[in-house]
């Protein structure tokens, strides 16, 4: 019983042991449900967010951006919306997407 107590004991610590301290930053959040926002993509990434997020819809060939069907507009879309603004800022800072950031894409 008491070996089976210092087992449980030991394993309980081991697991607090090998925890570290993370520091979270603007750079490990998402945007959720970006296209939402008053302007999408630009607020997100001028932010610094590490993720955004965008439901999309395929309509004739077109990616619409949107939460469901019903929210759909002509000028929302997940190339000019998004895709396109992220390959100026690709373009602009030589592979990365930030021009402080360390990691080509």
């Amino acid at each position: 019983m008491l070996k089976t107590q210092l087992l449980i004991l030991f394993l309980s610590c081991s697991v607090f042991a090998g925890a570290q301290i993370r520091n979270y930053t603007v750079s490990n959040a998402h945007s959720h449900n970006d296209y939402e926002q008053r302007i999408p993509f630009w607020m997100a990434f001028n932010a610094g967010f590490g993720s955004i997020e965008a439901d999309v819809f395929l309509i004739d060939s077109v990616l619409y951006v949107a939460h469901d069907r019903g929210e759909l507009r002509r000028n929302m879309k997940l190339d000019t919306a998004y895709l396109l603004p992220l390959l100026r800022c690709l373009q602009k800072n030589e592979g990365r997407p930030y021009a402080d950031s360390s990691k080509k894409l």
